[in-house]
């Protein structure tokens, strides 16, 4: 880098002689082409007027020809007919034209010849033998129409003719005469019948063979490297005469005229050379200069110092190229700031995250269920438990706006309540008021001095009887719904209790900011819910907002609809759902926070249905496939009924994708071990992930890898062969399949010997969930099941016995990993 192969001033110099060149070369040829043009024209005329004569020649020739061959018909046929021919009056006539060669006249009733003459001075001067145009006669006479020809006898050329009268035919053959025209050096005349041409020996090789397509004009023409002007007109049918003029006669002068100028261009370019080397160094030394502080900053020396003086463009390009290297100083040290900002926030981002709570909490015998979404980073949502004893205390906060500033605020709230959770130890407390918690955060937050505010709820309640206090620093009110669990199904508004009794004024407004607690009692048939604004001020793209009314409709409409089947666990779920329909958006403008918490559901979280089939709600996957399967033989576990329907509908039209309204984005075949890995790193790559969690293509792969992997060492190996790789024939191949939906990905795999019996799989399925060890021995460990349904949420199972086995895996769409994994995986055996 930095080497100037061709330098500055050679280029000034080169681009004035390359402009010098140009221009001359233009002057000359502007010049040469109109003095071309000129001569053009004249030469253009000379060749149509030659041409024209010459075609005026031949056709009075063919013409004269054609009289001649008229008479001698006219006075055979008028004897003929009479009965009394007279030869020695025809032959006179016959003499009198020079161009005759031959003449014959045969009747085409008898077949015979009727008369026949030729001129013996001219086949003795040209040695041809005697009788030849007779017996060449006797091949043309029985044709049926008259005809012009071009012949040719040892080199000699001359013309047939032949006329039909009544039933005679007559012959005759002539001399060229005018039509073979000299040649001259810029003239060429050839005429041309049928396959025939006639012409100067010199170009008629090469000019019989072209075809000419234009008729009555003229055109250019080149032959041998020459251009020629040609001429072509048609005499007769089939007959045409072509001229051609030489160009060469344009370009004489202005060839003259191109030397003579370059010899002036030459002079020229020398002065322009000797010049340009005594100016471009002055002109060309604050570029240098550039230069070399270019390669320098290119070096990372931006500090380089150097000197133009010049007052032109070059020196205005030398200061900014100086400010350039102070700027880009002063960039780095921004950047280098920037980056360790940016892993200050990582680090806060993870922090913040492990003082936010699981999202499920046990507090019998209530049960509270959180959702936490941050905007960016770091959120200025957060809420905070302590549980001691008979009681517990939350406090929900929502710091002003989102990001680093909010999320410092949160921390100091979050510690405020650890060090209430101290004092309450040191004190042998199990509460304080939820004022006296308000009132400690509020003073940590305005000794900051900051902008930035916090609304808050805090909530102390008796679990064991449901009394308690609650406070709130002008937070969104929390929603009582009174009765809601006695009366499922017919809930409605009247029910709903906003908690909103003495507003006290926002955590940092003042020291002195004074808090009310306000009674509560939640019974046990009672859901509370909280949340922060930024879940209500969400807005689609019209600009409206989600709202409290849409917001308290689908809560109601969950509870009297949902609630009895998937309970309190799937709120936050239904309610986000039907934010992202209102908004149409996956990622949110303000950080979002929902909090509910009802009497801890104690009814069996599972309902076996016709002994096969299992309705579960909230159990994991090691509760379902390590205990609930182990004591039931389940063929379908889901927790919906619509879970159910989708599987019964596989069943009945085959567990194909189409019959999911899922479309397949790729395909492929193996019988290869060794190359399972790539060739799904292929497929996979073609699903669109957009709106799933970070990477969906990591757990489906390791699903479907373990898919492909047993079927390949299923098809026909013994144990002791899995340690091997194996390639299999083709018609043992496993055929993989990957496709996307509206709400999920799914990858199929097929093999093609239907091993895969139901007691081994459940056994294989119990074994792993239950224990989470490998068994080595014959039936496999169980483990690689374990990974499919823990990767998966849907595990479908098509058996045909002793044929195939096909086993669809599905990742449903979930924006959070969490929130994919904390689903129980639906599996579905049947065999057809």
């Amino acid at each position: 880098m930095g080497s100037i192969s061709f330098p500055l001033k050679w280029k000034i110099i080169s681009t004035n002689v390359l402009l010098l060149l140009l221009t001359v070369f233009l002057i000359i040829s502007f010049a040469a082409d109109l003095f071309n043009e000129d001569k053009a024209a004249t030469l253009y005329e000379a060749t149509l007027n030659a041409g024209k004569s010459y075609q005026e020649q031949v056709k009075q020739t063919l013409n004269e020809n054609s009289r001649s061959l008229a008479l001698l018909a006219q006075v055979v046929d008028t004897n003929f007919k009479g009965g009394e021919f007279k030869q020695e009056f025809l032959k006179s006539i016959f003499n009198k034209n020079d161009r005759l060669i031959s003449f014959s006249a045969w009747s085409r009733d008898k077949g015979e010849l009727i008369v026949y003459l030729e001129n013996d001075v001219f086949q003795a001067q040209n040695q041809l033998e005697k009788k030849l145009w007779l017996r060449r006669d006797k091949e043309k006479w029985r044709e049926s129409s008259s005809r012009l020809e071009l012949n040719r006898q040892e080199n000699i050329y001359f013309l047939s003719e032949s006329l039909k009268t009544n039933n005679i035919t007559y012959l005759a053959r002539f001399q060229l005469g005018p039509i073979e025209a000299g040649d001259s050096p810029h003239y060429h005349h050839f005429f041309q019948v049928s396959d025939e041409t006639v012409g100067p020996a010199s170009m008629l090789s090469e000019i019989k063979d072209q075809t000419f397509e234009h008729v009555d004009r003229v055109v250019s023409k080149k032959w041998r490297g020459e251009g020629f002007l040609s001429y072509r007109a048609k005499v007769a049918k089939e007959s045409y005469v072509t001229t051609l003029v030489n160009e060469g006669l344009i370009y004489q002068a202005s060839s003259f005229l191109r030397d003579q100028s370059l010899y002036f261009s030459g002079l020229i370019l020398g002065l322009t050379i000797f010049v340009g080397v005594l100016l471009s160094r002055r002109m060309t030394k604050g570029l240098a200069s550039l230069h070399e502080a270019s390669l320098a900053y290119a070096q990372g020396h931006f500090e380089t110092e150097f000197e133009v003086k010049a007052h032109d463009e070059i020196g205005s390009l030398a200061k900014t190229f100086k400010k350039m290297g102070s700027d880009i100083l002063s960039y780095i040290e921004e950047m280098k700031d920037k980056a360790r900002l940016e892993k200050e926030v990582e680090v806060a981002k993870l922090v913040q995250e492990s003082f936010i709570p699981q999202e499920k909490t046990t507090l019998s015998p209530f049960s509270l269920y959180s959702y936490y979404e941050s905007a960016s980073e770091c959120g200025g949502d957060w809420w905070g438990i302590i549980n001691r004893g008979e009681w517990v205390s939350l406090v929900v906060a929502d710091a002003t706006g989102h990001g680093v500033p909010a999320a410092l605020l949160t921390a100091t709230a979050s510690g405020c309540l650890h060090n209430i959770e101290l004092r309450l130890e040191e004190e042998g407390k199990s509460h304080f008021p939820p004022s006296t918690i308000l009132k400690s955060i509020n003073y940590s937050i305005a000794r900051m001095g900051s902008k930035i505010q916090m609304t808050s709820f805090a909530l102390v309640l008796n679990k064991k009887s449901g009394q308690g206090f609650y406070c709130n620093a002008s937070h969104n009110a929390p929603l009582l719904i009174k009765g809601a669990l006695k009366n499922l199904g017919k809930v409605d508004k009247s029910q709903v209790n906003p908690l909103m009794e003495n507003i006290c004024p926002r955590l940092g407004e003042s020291l002195n900011s004074q808090f009310v607690d306000n009674p509560i009692h939640i019974d046990l048939s009672d859901i509370l819910i909280l949340f922060s604004d930024g879940l209500l001020e969400e807005t689609n793209s019209e600009g409206k907002e989600y709202g409290q009314r849409r917001f308290l409709k689908r809560i109601l409409s969950y509870i009297n609809e949902d609630y009895s089947q998937t309970g309190l666990n799937g709120l936050s779920n239904a309610i986000l759902e039907d934010l992202k329909d209102f908004t149409g958006k996956n990622q949110w403008s303000d950080d979002l926070t929902l909090l509910s918490i009802a009497k801890e559901e104690n009814q069996k979280n599972y309902k076996i249905l016709e002994g096969e089939r299992a309705l579960v709600k909230d159990l994991d996957n090691y509760q379902v496939y390590g205990d609930l399967l182990k004591e039931y033989p389940l063929k379908s576990i889901y927790q919906t009924e619509e879970d159910w329907q989708e599987a019964i509908i596989l069943k009945e039209k085959g567990l194909e994708f189409s019959n999911l309204n899922f479309v397949i984005r790729g395909e492929v075949a193996l019988t290869d071990a060794k190359i399972v890995s790539g060739a799904l790193d292929a497929l996979l790559n073609k699903l669109d992930v957009d709106g799933y969690f970070s990477s969906p293509i990591e757990p489906l792969k390791a699903a479907a890898a373990e898919l492909v992997s047993n079927a390949l060492y299923h098809q026909g190996f013994t144990e002791k062969d899995r340690s091997l790789d194996h390639v299999v024939e083709e018609d043992r191949g496993v055929h993989v399949s990957v496709a996307q939906g509206e709400n999920g990905l799914g990858v199929m795999v097929k093999d093609q010997n239907g091993t895969l019996e139901y007691s081994g799989l459940r056994k294989a399925l119990t074994r792993a969930f239950s224990s989470r060890e490998p068994e080595w021995k014959e039936g496999g460990a169980g483990l690689g099941l374990m990974m499919l349904f823990e990767n998966t949420n849907k595990v479908f199972v098509e058996r045909v016995p002793g044929k195939s086995t096909k086993i669809l895996a599905i990742i449903e769409k979930e924006r959070r990993y969490k929130n994919f994994k904390g689903k129980t995986t639906k599996f579905s055996y049947w065999e057809i």
